[in-house]
């Protein structure tokens, strides 16, 4: 209910029957129609004035909401952080997050309180990095050597033996395996008495719903299935019950990463249900825990086989085998078709690009007419219902995609001149659009074309229309490679993924992951928290048609890898371009033809680049052998994927504007974090023990 009409409410009932039999006079005076008498709500002059007072009385509560919640630093706007940690006395690390700034206004108390003690260092750890932390006093998990005389505590032989729950997460669990170590945190130890360890997770965890698994054909056993649309291997991933531990230790259900294979035999219940790490549905129903089991579902020794190890009962389940992402059906369920299955897992990704678990869906104009490709349909009805969406853009250019597994896209596509079209995912879902051929986008004069949330393979995006004046990209991913190999491998490295041909488009990527991108010479392209990799040492990622310079390229907080071939540069800043080991060409990594104009700001790039004017760019001007930066992985589908290693250069970690990373992972910049976390301990570790802080791998060791 509006403010006028709450105000009107307040009244007594004679003053609103006033106001009605006025509205009447009014209308017969000025022959304009009549209200309706059944309205509740008259349209008097009294009516009238509320409804001119509703915007300023509508103001003044918000900002008497907004005074109320700026009493609290979990609720407060982002300018009253700093003044609410003013009143407690709280040091706030700027990381340039502001969940962060509130984690640690809001721990400031309690941790002044705890201050020497493991638990303080866990939540200043997880506070000031925004990511599951928690604090190990090495000397609990000694091997130690009791001297008869003074038997001590009376442990039997060994500190150090921590059970199923320390092995999988690095500790050592037998005798003799840590008896001595003379370093301390600063020079890279670990099991030393005086040690205390920060162990961070800050690879999350990001969900897949909704999914159609994908049948394995290769083989004489239909019943075999892979989580992954894209037909590949994929480790599962655990999804932590909290993020905000109250324990100075983590449980293992509180750590993000691969699900233990050994933990889920053992329990795997812990893993398995609809709000948990994994679910498999079929008609619409979970299947219950009791019919499914995890189990290791490796290569056979025959080529297209997969092994079967187990008891008769567990054949007689459904086998998931969470290290690579694959599960099998037991025969009793032979006619069961891949459409009748819907999965729902998660994966590790530490780019937050090209969509998926944490893009939400594009906001689309309330009212609008949309064409909806429905979530319940099969593969061939949903390939239908697409082709006759976009063949129908001219009446409806908006189209929802909530069809969560793979579909056949279109051969091409026309687009309606002088339009906004939107081929978009819906809510939780994240399509995945094979192409058997280039999909071929055509006419489109003076028209807007954007994809959202949507992950294409098999071919390359063609944009051979009449005219687009934009094309926009936002979280979509471009496989590189065009496709995986079940090993995960790209099927046809420097591939082109995305091929402009259309003279003055603007291209604009968005939080996307792109393969091989070939523009028109006079295309600009303008990449945002975006990767390009051409999957390939050999192979441009960005170039003009025929591999010849081309285009006119904006950038920032992107990650380019591979070959950059430009006519011109614009403005790019805190981006990193790397090239990959094995490359051959004797051409300049980077290079632009016209050097006049444009600029490179606080970026990276490779040896022998040829750019416009540089502002505190990596390597430094006069620097004849640099060392380039290291690439914790550059295969797509990795956890680790386009991000730096904690070995590369604190030029390139900590380069950008604003002392953040260099590429993609600007919005997080982890090794900043850590270093600024290393400079608080000291303040909270104990006297005579030394802290530091422990990146941990998708792997769950350091």
């Amino acid at each position: 209910m509006s403010a006028g009409a709450r105000l009107l409410d307040l009244l007594p009932a004679i003053f609103r029957a006033r106001d009605a039999e006025e509205a009447l006079a009014i209308a017969g005076q000025y022959g304009f129609v009549a209200p309706d008498a059944a309205d509740p709500d008259p349209q008097g002059p009294l009516t009238s004035l509320l409804a001119a007072l509703e915007a300023q009385l509508t103001l003044l509560e918000a900002q008497a909401d907004n005074l109320y919640e700026d009493q609290f630093v979990e609720t407060c706007a982002e300018w009253a952080i700093p003044y609410i940690g003013a009143l407690v006395g709280a040091r706030i690390v700027d990381t340039n997050d502001v969940t962060s700034a509130r984690r640690q206004v809001a721990d400031t108390v309690r941790n002044r309180r705890s201050k020497g003690t493991a638990g303080a260092l866990a939540r200043i750890g997880g506070a000031i990095m925004n990511a599951p932390a928690e604090a190990i006093e090495y000397r609990e998990h000694l091997v130690v050597s009791l001297n008869p005389d003074f038997p001590g505590d009376g442990r039997a032989m060994s500190a150090a033996v921590n059970g199923p729950e320390g092995r999988r997460i690095g500790l050592p669990d037998y005798l003799g395996q840590r008896s001595v170590e003379l370093r301390d945190m600063r020079e890279g130890g670990r099991f030393a008495a005086p040690n205390l360890g920060v162990r961070v997770w800050s690879t999350p965890a990001l969900a897949h719903q909704e999914v159609v698994p994908t049948r394995v054909v290769a083989g004489s056993e239909p019943r075999r299935f892979r989580f992954s649309p894209l037909g590949s291997d994929l480790a599962l991933w655990r999804t932590p019950v909290s993020d905000k531990p109250t324990a100075t230790r983590l449980s293992l259900n509180e750590i993000p990463g691969p699900i233990p294979l050994r933990d889920a035999v053992d329990d795997r219940g812990a893993y398995y249900d609809a709000d948990r790490s994994v679910a498999i549905f079929l008609n619409g129903a979970l299947v219950p825990v009791t019919d499914v089991c995890f189990c290791d579902l490796s290569d056979g020794t025959a080529a297209g086989t997969w092994n079967h190890r187990g008891s008769t009962a567990e054949l007689d389940l459904i086998r998931i085998d969470p290290q690579r992402g694959r599960f099998a059906l037991p025969s009793s369920m032979a006619g069961v078709q891949a459409n009748a299955l819907r999965v729902r897992y998660h994966y590790g990704m530490a780019a937050e690009a090209g969509g998926g678990g944490y893009a939400d869906p594009l906001p689309l104009s309330p009212g609008a007419t949309v064409a909806a490709i429905g979530q319940n349909l099969t593969q061939a009805a949903a390939a239908a219902s697409l082709a006759a969406a976009t063949g129908a853009l001219a009446a409806v250019p908006l189209v929802r995609i909530d069809y969560g597994g793979t579909i056949a896209a279109p051969a091409a596509t026309a687009l309606p001149p002088q339009s906004l079209i939107v081929i978009a995912a819906g809510n939780g879902v994240w399509p995945t659009l094979d192409l058997a051929q280039p999909w071929s986008f055509t006419g489109g004069g003076g028209s807007t074309l954007i994809l959202a949330g949507l992950r294409i393979t098999g071919d390359s995006l063609a944009i051979n229309t009449a005219g687009l004046a934009e094309l926009v990209l936002i979280d979509c991913t471009l496989v590189p490679g065009l496709r995986l190999t079940a090993a995960g491998s790209p099927n046809s490295p420097g591939g082109v993924a995305l091929n402009v041909a259309q003279a003055g488009c603007r291209v604009r990527l968005e939080r996307c992951i792109v393969g091989a991108v070939r523009v028109e010479g006079t295309v600009r392209l303008t990449a945002n928290d975006s990767v390009i990799d051409s999957a390939s040492p050999s192979d441009a990622a960005v170039a003009g048609q025929g591999n010849v310079a081309g285009g006119v390229l904006s950038a920032e907080r992107s990650t380019f890898i591979g070959d950059v071939s430009l006519l011109a540069f614009d403005e790019v800043s805190d981006s990193l371009f790397l090239v990959r080991n094995g490359r051959t060409g004797i051409a300049p990594p980077v290079a632009a033809e016209q050097i006049q104009q444009g600029c490179v700001r606080y970026s990276a790039l490779p040896r022998g680049s040829r750019a416009p004017r540089r502002y505190r760019c990596y390597p430094p001007e006069g620097v004849s052998n640099p060392l380039s930066p290291v690439a914790a992985s550059l295969r797509y589908g990795e956890p680790g994927y386009a991000t730096l290693a904690a070995t590369s250069l604190r030029e390139v970690l900590a380069g950008a504007e604003g002392g953040g990373e260099m590429g993609v992972m600007n919005r997080f910049s982890w090794h900043v974090r850590a270093s600024a976390l290393g400079r608080e301990l000291p303040d909270w570790t104990p006297f005579s023990m030394v802290a530091g802080v422990e990146m941990m791998s998708e792997q769950g060791r350091p």
